[in-house]
């Protein structure tokens, strides 16, 4: 097993599948990954309410970071996801907020989806920070709205800032205007987080957008998203269309940012022909992290099953890697969404799965309501870069 990715099991958690490794520790990043949990207990769903199988699914992860010497006191960031958003937010919070007792609590983006595994409820996905350096650290901003009180507005860590999902709001409410004026205005806060930390958006490496009226929305979200990254290198980024957002909102954005550094330069661009769209990177290096944050891959205009475009993705992932000497066996997150979930996913599965090496990298997949050009698969990745000699073995 390599050294810069080490797969993390626990027996107090449900044991991996043939197509994940319940979390990796990345050493090099400082950073481990949780696949997204559920859940479950003995191999199978709890039974009772989404509060229980939200309590269920965050001491999964408890354990498995246990494994590497943490606790959910250090997870930096979490992603939510709930099939019945509307329905489940309420009971599903109180789950959360009685499981993260300390301060500070981690960054946050919970959306309401499709579909998740076996028709569930609820999958959390985690990014936890080990203990090797500077603590982890909450932002707030004056010029942003206040944090939650089950979540940070961002957290600051030695190398990189992990952002909650931000919304157009102001002065304690969701602006009124076009999804171009909220799109604007959560970028803004967005900056204006960074800001505290000596930082802005042309720092930002990683950009997640949900839209919850994809088709509709796309062009007027993009063109203010394009307005408010002016700068020459512009981040990696996923867009995907969900089913619900806060207080029943239409944008919501998750951004990663790193931190600053003099040597190496703090971000490197990768990019393979054809070149990617104006508003993205293919993929971006961050030195100071030892991380690549590769943009989501369609696999289009591929025809054929989801299995071809699942393949033609992943190949175009592994050609961007090994612009920096890499491979698949590096990636240690993944996220799949799938526009077809429940008639996919049995195709799309082997395909992946044939894609990496062992230890195969944390996971999640899920189920949401469009993609780029109405396409059924949409694949993002990170992966870690390696040391020095053993980068220069695989060059």
């Amino acid at each position: 097993m390599s050294s810069n990715k080490l797969a993390l099991s626990s027996s107090l958690a449900p044991p991996p599948s043939a197509y994940l490794s319940s979390a990796i520790n990345a050493p090099l990043a400082g950073l481990v990954y949780v696949s997204g949990a559920c859940g479950i207990k003995d191999g199978k769903f709890v039974e009772g309410t989404v509060k229980d199988r939200t309590i269920q699914a965050l001491k999964n992860v408890e354990a498995l970071l246990k494994e590497a010497g943490l606790g959910l006191e250090d997870v930096v960031a979490s992603t939510i996801y709930l099939s019945k958003y509307t329905e489940d937010f309420a009971d599903f919070n109180e789950a959360y907020i009685s499981m993260f007792t300390s301060d500070p609590k981690p960054s946050r983006t919970c959306i309401g989806v499709a579909n998740l595994p076996a028709g569930t409820d609820v999958e959390i996905t985690c990014t936890a920070l080990q203990r090797t350096g500077s603590p982890a650290k909450p932002i707030s901003s004056a010029l942003a709205p206040p944090p939650a009180p089950f979540l940070s507005s961002a957290i600051s860590t030695p190398n990189l800032v992990f952002v909650s999902g931000s919304c157009g709001v102001k002065d304690g409410k969701f602006i009124e205007g076009t999804v171009q004026d909220r799109t604007k205005l959560a970028l803004a806060n967005v900056g204006a987080l960074l800001g505290e930390v000596g930082l802005g958006l042309e720092d930002v490496v990683a950009v997640t957008i949900y839209l919850s009226k994809y088709t509709e929305d796309f062009g007027s979200m993009n063109e203010a998203y394009i307005e408010s990254f002016t700068g020459p290198t512009k981040p990696s980024r996923t867009c995907i269309g969900v089913k619900n957002l806060p207080a029943g909102t239409d944008v919501e954005i998750t951004c990663i940012a790193a931190q600053r550094s003099t040597s190496p330069p703090s971000i490197k661009v990768l990019s393979t022909t054809p070149p990617p769209p104006p508003f993205l990177s293919s993929a971006i290096v961050s030195p100071s992290s030892s991380l690549v944050f590769v943009s989501g891959n369609t696999g289009s205009p591929v025809e054929g099953t989801v299995a071809d475009r699942t393949t033609e993705a992943l190949k175009r992932i592994e050609a961007l890697l090994k612009l920096e000497g890499l491979g698949m066996e590096d990636v240690v997150a993944s996220t799949i969404y799938l526009s077809h979930y429940v008639e996919d996913f049995a195709a799309m599965n082997p395909a992946y799965v044939a894609a990496f090496p062992d230890p195969k990298p944390s996971r999640t997949c899920i189920g949401i309501t469009a993609l780029p050009g109405g396409t059924d698969v949409e694949i993002t990745c990170v992966a870690t870069t390696r040391a020095v000699s053993s980068r220069r073995s695989k060059l």
